[in-house]
């Protein structure tokens, strides 16, 4: 018996239509059947994954490990609503060379991704960036590319050598968008940013802080919360998620309903602050399809007291999660 690490074409990183990270679940069976099988984190196959196996949040798995003699059927689906997304029958562990160009073509797309998002985050701020953009595309084709070669290659019959080419092709190419997105992020935009006016880069402009290298902008970040304060009517209390992340509430009466407008849509998950203060409610009992994470609240109810919850919830409000923080006098 030889142990070989599987990879799932398709699905290995979790990612969906969208080429965004999707946590994930496999499921894996007995090839040609709907059995529930074992598969292992480590190359003794001697510890067992759980079923079904989780991806982290980014969509990345685990090593998975089984005998090479073995073939399986795939169940993938996603963590939030548990939906099936594909099934993959007869899936193989693959040679190592195959592996490991596999992980070449990975590699370059996360690098690409990379430096698309933080030249794309560069143009947000300073402005219609032509070249920072350009660059960000560019990135983002060869990971599409690459990840779409690999897959391609590892479900047809072409040969290790020709995947490794391809996907060395293609991590080249990645990291040259990679660098020349970065070399744009390197300028100090500080000497055409005008506080008084509109901002403007003309080309001339774009030039010299492409040659500005080096002389970064020293940006102050400051981490901040959008502040509502809505009132509590005749025990329900409207919160508007679009407007503030977190609220501040004169606990004036007992909360018999607790109604969140304006929350993302259901692929994102989304958090806010809810800050009761006492004066004068004793109750909290927000309603349908709300639970409360691990012990009920034991609420401040003295005067000005400030009880401090956290509510999340990764499917729209269809159902919320929550966490009494504590409070403070």
């Amino acid at each position: 018996m030889a142990a070989r690490q599987i990879i799932v074409p398709g699905a290995m990183p979790s990612r969906d239509a969208n080429g965004r990270a999707l946590p994930a679940k496999f499921r894996f069976y007995m090839g040609g059947s709907n059995v529930p099988t074992t598969v292992y984190a480590d190359a003794a196959l001697t510890v067992p994954h759980e079923f079904p196996i989780l991806s982290d949040s980014g969509g990345r798995w685990p090593q998975i490990w089984a005998d090479d003699a073995l073939s399986f059927n795939v169940g993938w689906s996603d963590q939030v609503h548990d939906a099936t997304i594909r099934t993959f029958e007869n899936v193989q562990t693959v040679k190592d060379a195959l592996l490991a160009s596999a992980d070449i073509a990975n590699a370059a797309a996360d690098a690409a991704i990379a430096a698309r998002d933080v030249t794309q985050g560069i143009a947000t701020k300073f402005g219609d960036v032509d070249a920072a953009i350009t660059a960000a595309q560019t990135a983002q084709e060869a990971a599409e590319t690459a990840q779409a070669s690999a897959e391609q290659i590892l479900n047809g019959p072409g040969g290790v050598a020709q995947l490794r080419n391809e996907t060395e092709d293609f991590r080249d190419e990645a990291r040259q968008a990679r660098d020349e997105a970065q070399a744009i992020a390197g300028f100090d935009p500080s000497t055409y940013l005008n506080t008084g006016a509109a901002q403007s880069f003309t080309e001339p402009a774009k030039v010299q802080g492409r040659a500005n290298l080096g002389a970064q902008p020293v940006l102050a970040l400051v981490d901040r919360q959008k502040i509502a304060r809505p009132a509590i009517a005749a025990g329900v209390l409207n919160l508007d998620c679009a407007a503030a992340s977190a609220f501040v509430v004169s606990w004036n009466a007992n909360i018999t309903d607790l109604n969140l407008t304006g929350l993302a849509a259901g692929t994102d998950a989304q958090t806010i602050t809810l800050i009761l203060v006492a004066a004068g409610g004793t109750s909290f009992a927000p309603g349908a399809g709300f639970s409360v994470i691990g012990d009920a609240p034991l609420f401040n109810t003295a005067a000005g007291a400030r009880n401090y919850l956290t509510l999340t919830t990764q499917d729209g409000g269809a159902q919320v999660d929550y966490a009494f923080a504590g409070a403070a006098a």
